[in-house]
């Protein structure tokens, strides 16, 4: 997962199917003890997004986020 702090507003997949694998959720817990709101969505390129509104930035709108890339379908031929 890579952290982004800013980020544009997206339109969701809502007809797509995405298999996800996550190596680390060990930064998730802590980010969740700093973070006031937590939100997570799909960006048009199939993207998981964590977005986490930090509670000391609650004001001005800072956010913290984490985009999950979805992993190749081995079933479609296109992985090998």
């Amino acid at each position: 997962m890579t952290p982004k702090e800013n980020f544009d507003e997206f339109k969701s997949c809502k007809n797509q199917i995405f298999n996800y694998r996550v190596k680390d959720f060990s930064k998730i817990p802590q980010a969740l003890k700093i973070s006031s709101h937590l939100r997570m969505d799909f960006q048009e390129n199939g993207l998981l997004r964590f977005q986490f509104t930090l509670r000391e930035y609650n004001m001005n709108g800072t956010h913290l986020c984490y985009f999950v890339q979805p992993v190749p379908d081995i079933n479609d031929g296109s992985f090998f």
